[in-house]
């Protein structure tokens, strides 16, 4: 049985480090936002024509930063039109390794699409 401090001790530091991780994440929205202007319009009349953003330019953006072995894994799984098998066997791993691949190269891309501020055109 193991020892009851023992287990507090665990649980107060993972109450410290989720309390940590959500403080992090708050900071790191705020830092990205701006606020309105007091005499701009309100969100309702902002049309979306200028809140467009060219998204094949951020998502080039976001793939440069990324390990060219997720860059590569992105464009030819999501971005082209290639079967996973064909791809596996190309890259000379198994179905189950590319799968995983594209797991990791997907959760990096997410991570970079978050921490990437996007401009508003105007």
């Amino acid at each position: 049985m193991r020892d009851e401090k023992a287990v507090h001790g665990w649980l107060r530091r993972l109450f410290e480090t989720t309390l940590l991780d959500h403080y992090r994440a708050s900071a790191r929205l705020n830092a990205k936002t701006t606020p309105l202007e007091p005499g701009g319009p309100p969100l309702e009349e902002i049309s979306g024509e200028s809140l467009s953003v060219d998204e094949s330019e951020v998502v080039e953006e976001v793939l440069a930063t990324l390990r060219p072995a997720y860059t590569q894994i992105i464009r030819q799984m999501d971005l082209g039109r290639d079967e996973p098998s064909v791809i596996s066997s190309r890259l000379h791993i198994s179905p189950n390794n590319l799968a995983v691949r594209l797991h990791r190269a997907r959760g990096a891309f997410r991570d970079a699409l978050a921490d990437t501020p996007i401009a508003l055109q105007t």
